[in-house]
């Protein structure tokens, strides 16, 4: 366990504790524990990472009607099998949508974070600090967790809780002003008013995106 603390501006000058555990959750088991929501179905995007180097954006693709994708109900998602459904297709990655549906048919989206590679602890902690308290005047903030997933050749980041549309809006801006976000990542999820994260591995990113620790943000 480890423990860290950050004067964060955007929080009129408090401090923000982060508290980082090793954990051996499994990514298939950590999806369903983001939502509150029981009944949530996730949506995955399926996306042909075979393209020219440095066309991201034939990876992600802006129109979500150029790729095919999978609703996938909260129940299923700790068995899915992810070279099943890409059908054998090395080069086919499985994507996962911050896009949530509820029992109810309303949409929410998952707080998850595409983290460039010039990763630090401290670097780590005080976008994740500001983030949050950037976003104090959109929800209640007290106290956060989540989960930081290696994903070979960065981090993923997954918090739990939900947003709706405009908190989301906020949300990416917020973490673009960070500066430890892709920025390539940010921009083409606010066009496609969504955001997506790599679950499995493929010819072009051979690791497989891994639980690296959960967290605690106060």
């Amino acid at each position: 366990m480890y423990n860290y603390a950050y004067k964060s501006n955007l929080n009129q000058g408090s401090m923000v504790n982060l508290t980082l555990y090793e954990d051996n959750t499994e990514l298939k088991t950590m999806i369903p524990l983001l939502s509150s929501d029981k009944t949530s179905h996730f949506n995955l995007i399926f996306y042909d990472t075979c393209s020219t180097e440095g066309d991201y954006n034939r990876h992600y693709p802006v129109n979500p009607h150029d790729n095919p994708t999978k609703i996938l109900p909260t129940a299923d998602f700790r068995t899915v099998d992810f070279n099943n459904l890409t059908e054998g297709r090395k080069n086919l990655a499985v994507g996962l949508s911050s896009l949530v549906r509820l029992q109810d048919g309303r949409f929410r989206h998952m707080k998850q974070l595409d983290i460039d590679t010039q990763f630090s602890v401290s670097s780590f902690l005080k976008s994740v600090s500001d983030i949050t308290a950037g976003m104090k005047g959109s929800y209640s903030v007290g106290s956060c967790g989540g989960y930081l997933v290696n994903s070979g050749s960065g981090y993923h980041y997954y918090e739990k809780g939900l947003l709706n549309q405009s908190q989301w809006e906020e949300w990416m801006e917020n973490a673009k002003k960070s500066g430890l976000i892709d920025k390539k990542w940010i921009m083409l999820s606010q066009q496609r008013e969504y955001s997506v994260l790599r679950l499995n591995s493929t010819t072009q990113k051979p690791f497989t995106p891994v639980v690296l620790c959960k967290f605690s943000l106060e």
